[in-house]
């Protein structure tokens, strides 16, 4: 892991709307309107021993601006 941006592929959806289209970049609402989106990001802790801590923050973007309240943080740490 780095402390550098990673963009998640967002591929597959659990709900089929026709009025989204997915890629390999992200999402593309095909109809004006307003949209929530939900998403989960899955951290597999490799199982090593110590107290392994690390931040995960993530967030959704339009057009490379961060979209205003999609800001989610959270700290973990393995026990030791």
């Amino acid at each position: 892991m780095s402390a550098t941006k990673t963009v998640v592929t967002i591929d597959t959806s659990t709900i089929v709307s026709a009025n989204i289209a997915l890629s390999a970049n992200g999402m593309t609402p095909t109809d004006a309107g307003v949209y929530q989106i939900a998403y989960s990001i899955v951290l597999d802790d490799d199982g090593s021993s110590g107290a392994t801590r690390m931040r995960v923050d993530a967030y959704c973007e339009l057009d490379a601006t961060i979209i205003d309240q999609s800001y989610s943080g959270v700290y973990t740490r393995e026990s030791s």
